[in-house]
């Protein structure tokens, strides 16, 4: 039977990428934030920290939300398998 041994989907890997990218972006916001804290910012890197803020927590928005957005459809396409194995018994 084919589905015996389950296999990783691309799907999965990209799950999990999303998911390990939103989490990397996380972790250097926070050190680029926290080392920036310390630094005598002029007010050019200042305006460059914020734009970079902005667009870092987008990225992790829409990494995440691609991310939930694949277990979502993993969990659909398991249901469907599930009611399809059990209409062919």
């Amino acid at each position: 039977d084919v589905h015996s041994f389950p296999t990783r989907r691309s799907s999965d890997l990209m799950q999990e990428e999303c998911a390990d990218l939103a989490g990397r972006l996380k972790g250097g916001g926070k050190l680029f934030n926290d080392l920036a804290k310390v630094a005598d910012l002029t007010q050019e890197q200042t305006a460059l920290l914020k734009a970079f803020n902005q667009v870092n927590d987008y990225l992790i928005y829409k990494f995440s939300e691609v991310a939930e957005q694949i277990d979502r459809l993993n969990i659909e396409r398991v249901e469907g398998q599930k009611t399809a194995d059990s209409k062919a018994d």
